[in-house]
């Protein structure tokens, strides 16, 4: 019995996944050579390769126009990710907020949810060189930038309305957001903890100083639900809220890509069809 494309996609992705972690296993226990950072790559690689796997069909609907905007918007969306980046004060210092989602999305609503994945995977591969967190804040990323992009763009690409785009965003920023309160409990926080101040609390608790009666024994609680929650759900109405504003303007500029020079009765035939979505 042949295994469909998508049982093939997910298992790479898995193994992929898994490689990361593993990496950023040896990481902690101090195997900190050229190793670890070659299973960050081939982490990376086979999470990259799992978008590829697909049948003969899916391949011919993606041509060299459209993958070339993928990879220009993935290289767009590593750049915010990279440089476009600033701490709230009314947060901790270390959580930046950043919008490199915004290219996946845009890609995402025009192109479908495999696209738009692909320019997260790019923004992470090419990341992750840069990485001063062996990588433990790039996977947390990713993992939440694949929740964001792939929920959003799926429902959007089945119920192409206005409606549903804000019903699709609504849900993958609750589960991002959950996601997110996981990660950083169960993954960011505990290795950050011994990475950078050897287990102590002080320093971690003087950088959440700014989260009213914080201390080690209720930290967990309220870091999460004063600092993450927050945090996050602003961040996303942010990215979301951008996404709304540009989509339009950018579709239309994809679709002269896409299909070369546009007549003007074909320009207005696409403005008429996003407007009624």
């Amino acid at each position: 019995m042949k295994k469909s494309g998508l049982g093939k996609n997910v298992f790479v992705g898995v193994i992929g996944l898994a490689v990361i972690i593993l990496s950023i296993v040896l990481y902690a226990l101090n195997y900190r050579s050229v190793v670890v950072v070659t299973l960050d790559l081939v982490g990376a690689l086979l999470m990259f390769l799992a978008i590829f796997l697909k049948s003969d069909t899916e391949r011919q609907k993606m041509n060299v126009r459209d993958i070339t905007i993928v990879a220009v918007m993935g290289a767009l969306s590593a750049l915010l990710y990279i440089f476009v980046k600033f701490p709230l004060p009314i947060f901790p210092s270390f959580l930046d907020m950043q919008i490199s989602e915004l290219p996946a999305l845009i890609t995402g609503f025009a192109y479908g949810p495999i696209p738009g994945i692909m320019v997260i995977l790019i923004r992470f591969v090419i990341k992750l060189p840069f990485t001063s967190t062996a990588a433990v804040g790039e996977v947390t990323d990713l993992i939440l930038g694949l929740i964001v992009v792939g929920v959003s763009a799926t429902i959007y690409k089945y119920k192409r309305t206005f409606k549903w785009a804000l019903i699709g965003m609504a849900i993958s920023m609750v589960l991002a957001t959950g996601a997110a309160c996981l990660t950083n409990a169960f993954i960011s926080i505990p290795f950050y903890l011994e990475l950078y101040f050897q287990g102590s609390w002080e320093p971690l608790i003087a950088m959440c100083s700014m989260i009213p009666g914080i201390n080690k024994d209720n930290f967990m609680t309220l870091y999460l639900l004063v600092g993450i929650v927050p945090f996050n759900l602003l961040r996303y109405s942010i990215v979301y809220l951008l996404t709304v504003i540009l989509y339009k303007r950018l579709h239309i500029l994809f679709e002269r890509i896409a299909h070369g020079k546009v007549k003007k009765e074909q320009t207005q035939e696409i403005k008429q069809t996003i407007n009624n979505q």
